[in-house]
């Protein structure tokens, strides 16, 4: 699909520093959406040193989504900002991303 062709070339792209993935039902209740989407952005999170801003906002990502988001940002040093507004996140999730975010 679309989407993976996105992500594959942002992976060998050096000059694109923000994404905008708003508003594309990204989810973490679908098990193809989930685990296809989320674990490819956090893939690219982690691997990608030069994005600096990533907007998921107004899609459906909740505790498990953050979960890989989570370890994603412990290994990125790059990444200034993350925006996750109007998703399905709980205060576990805010506590998961919190504590993950103070380890980078």
């Amino acid at each position: 699909d679309l989407f993976r062709f996105i992500i594959t070339g942002v992976n060998f792209n050096n000059s694109i520093i923000e994404l905008d993935f708003s508003h594309n039902l990204i989810s973490d209740e679908g098990f193809i959406i989930f685990n296809y989407r989320s674990k490819r952005i956090a893939k690219l999170i982690m691997r990608n040193d030069v994005i600096i801003s990533i907007n998921l906002s107004d899609n459906k990502i909740g505790y498990e989504g953050v979960s890989y988001f989570g370890y994603a940002l412990k290994n990125n040093t790059s990444l200034l900002e993350l925006n996750l507004r109007l998703n399905n996140l709980d205060d576990a999730s805010g506590t998961r991303i919190f504590k993950d975010l103070c380890l980078n």
